[in-house]
């Protein structure tokens, strides 16, 4: 494990870009900028996909602002972005010394790879999009940062809060939450298990200005216990209980995770199934 106080700009670093997985022009920027808040300027950054992804039109300016190194897959017959990437993690630490890592995918194939390059000591960031982030994902890496995927046709939110002022608050209440219970219905109708985003966004919907402000000071309270928390990260649970009782903002003996589940759009309690182990701030109030 790579020390935290060592200086970042003394330990080589690179990004891995699986482009197969990540292309996205604005969350490509953001992986490499938070990677270089981590890891310092002039880390070495690869992007490895299929030719016909890596040299699309709209990503070729992407890739001269991060200076990547494009590293297509061999022309097979089966996709080989993914063994492409791996060796070359492994050449950039045998041969040139790289110890702090990025690998930008989700996917669980780097798993295997994140455990052994944390074996030979290096330090491993994994960015990974929610919707493919497998569940113990922050188990295999140092650090993981997770990234909302926007659907294709996002609901008109700003429609609702217009008509909420020309009808009145009430009723479109009554609509949204007629709205719900038919969404729900349907989804139960065909076995599927309402996701955790859709019912943040519902509870979010329907929740009260009033109540949205009153959440947030609780929830600054926490952070304000936990100093240094960034959005998309974890903490382990049983690491929390003493800053916050020391500031006052645990009180009885109640579990810790409870606290952290009244405030559903601001933390996830890890994992979602099973006994409780860590909390992953979503947002910043």
């Amino acid at each position: 494990m790579v020390l935290s106080g060592a200086p970042a700009t003394l330990i080589r670093a690179a990004l891995l870009i699986d482009a197969d997985n990540f292309h996205d022009p604005d969350q490509l920027r953001a992986i490499h900028s938070q990677f270089g808040q981590h890891a310092g300027k002039g880390f070495i950054c690869h992007a490895h996909g299929d030719v016909k992804r890596l040299y699309e039109v709209r990503l070729k300016p992407v890739w001269q602002e991060l200076a990547a190194r494009l590293i297509p897959c061999l022309p097979l017959n089966k996709n080989t972005t993914d063994a492409n990437l791996i060796v070359d993690a492994l050449v950039l630490h045998f041969q040139f010394g790289v110890r702090r890592f990025g690998i930008a995918s989700g996917d669980a194939d780097f798993a295997p790879l994140s455990l052994q390059l944390r074996e030979f000591g290096c330090e491993v960031t994994c960015f990974a999009r929610k919707s493919i982030a497998f569940e113990s994902i922050v188990s295999y890496y140092d650090r993981v940062v997770r990234f909302d995927t926007l659907p294709d046709k996002p609901e008109p939110i700003q429609m609702v809060l217009v008509a909420a002022n020309q009808q009145g608050l009430s009723d479109i209440c009554k609509e949204v939450q007629a709205t719900s219970v038919q969404r729900t219905e349907s989804v139960q109708s065909a076995d599927q298990p309402i996701s955790d985003h859709a019912l943040k966004t519902k509870n979010a919907i329907a929740t009260s200005p009033q109540q949205v402000n009153k959440d947030g000071e609780a929830v600054q309270k926490i952070l304000d216990a936990l100093p240094q928390w960034r959005p998309n990260t974890v903490k382990q649970l049983n690491q929390m209980g003493s800053p916050m009782r020391a500031a006052g903002v645990k009180k009885g003996n109640a579990p810790l995770c409870q606290l952290f589940r009244k405030y559903p759009s601001y933390f996830t309690v890890l994992p979602l199934s099973g006994p409780p182990k860590q909390v992953r701030l979503e947002k910043l109030p």
